[in-house]
């Protein structure tokens, strides 16, 4: 049993070897299962015009907020915001896909921003989201999301 050996009424208690060992992983390994960056599909997608953009886009999303850590007063909450979240990225066209690896724990995003260039001609759009992308799906393992950017 997991208790070890059936004892009998005045017997001491002696956990088994293998007892501690499931113990030891699963107090070990699970905390960190829970903080883990999560890969994620992201299918990307410019629309200029009202309509897809079929031109390749470089571009950068920066979001803003602040770091929060489990248990802190809410008084971290009226702290300046920093950067807390970026990634970079090509797309060929509307509707190509990218993977990446998210590590969104403690943070609390304000608003992101993304930069880009096209042509050779460099766009911004300030707080397009909440969030860096949306529509998201998953099993915790692999998420699927979206990111529709409309450039000016």
């Amino acid at each position: 049993s997991f208790f070890g050996p059936e004892s009998d009424a005045g017997a001491k208690w002696v956990p088994d070897f293998s007892s501690g060992l499931v113990l030891v992983f699963l107090f070990t390994i699970f905390p960190l299962w829970a903080d883990i960056a999560i890969p994620t599909e992201i299918g990307v997608c410019f629309e200029k015009n009202g309509k897809p953009y079929k031109k390749p886009v470089d571009f950068n999303v920066t979001c803003f907020g602040r770091h929060v850590w489990p248990h802190e007063p809410p008084s971290r909450l009226e702290e300046p915001l920093s950067k807390v979240f970026s990634f970079s990225a090509q797309c060929p066209t509307c509707g190509c896909k990218i993977e990446k690896a998210f590590h969104m724990n403690y943070i609390r995003v304000e608003y992101c921003d993304l930069e880009g260039t096209v042509s050779g001609k460099r766009f911004k759009v300030e707080k397009y989201a909440k969030e860096p992308v949306s529509d998201c799906k998953g099993d915790g393992f692999r998420n699927h999301c979206q990111l529709r950017v409309k450039i000016p």
